[in-house]
């Protein structure tokens, strides 16, 4: 189980760098995004035209939503 503070811990201790994520944040270009939307939380990476790509993920489990943020950001420092 994971949850949102947790999440930016873990970041953190990964060294991931700020600029390449928002979280419940402003949406710009090339950053990951996770966001809480009313009920649900929504993962997805915007290009740097501004495009949406199709790693778009919605989840109505704050824990499932973390836990995929995190292998996305994970997957991108390694590439």
């Amino acid at each position: 189980m994971m949850n949102v503070e947790e999440l930016k811990a873990t970041l953190d201790e990964l060294n991931i760098p700020k600029r390449s994520y928002s979280i419940n944040g402003s949406i710009s270009s090339d950053v990951y995004i996770f966001r809480k939307v009313y009920t649900y939380w929504e993962c997805f990476y915007i290009d740097e035209r501004g495009n949406q790509n199709n790693a778009y993920q919605r989840f109505d489990n704050e824990s499932d939503a973390c836990l995929y943020f995190l292998k996305m950001l994970k997957v991108s420092i390694r590439s």
